[in-house]
C-alpha cells in the first residue's frame, strides 16, 4: 500500500496546509504591491528636485505605517 492510500486524513491536512500557504503569500503580495504603489503615488508629489530627501523620507514612513519594507 502507498503512503498516500495508508494516510489519506494526513495528505489531505497537509494538501490544504500549502494551499493555506500559498493564499496568504498571494495576498501579502497584494498587499505589498497596493503598498508600494500608495506610497509611490504620494511621494510623487514632492519631487527630489524640489524638496530634497523628502520625497524619500515620505515613502519610507508610507511604507512603515503600512507594516511593510522599503
Amino acid at each position: 500500500m502507498t503512503a498516500m492510500l495508508k494516510y489519506p486524513i494526513r495528505m489531505v491536512l497537509v494538501s490544504a496546509a500549502i494551499l493555506a500557504s500559498a493564499m496568504s503569500a498571494n495576498a501579502q503580495d497584494a498587499a505589498r504591491s497596493n503598498a508600494i504603489h500608495e506610497c509611490a503615488v504620494m511621494a510623487q508629489r514632492y519631487p527630489q528636485t524640489t524638496f530634497s530627501a523628502l520625497e524619500y523620507e515620505l515613502y519610507r514612513a508610507c511604507m512603515a505605517q503600512r507594516g511593510q519594507v522599503e
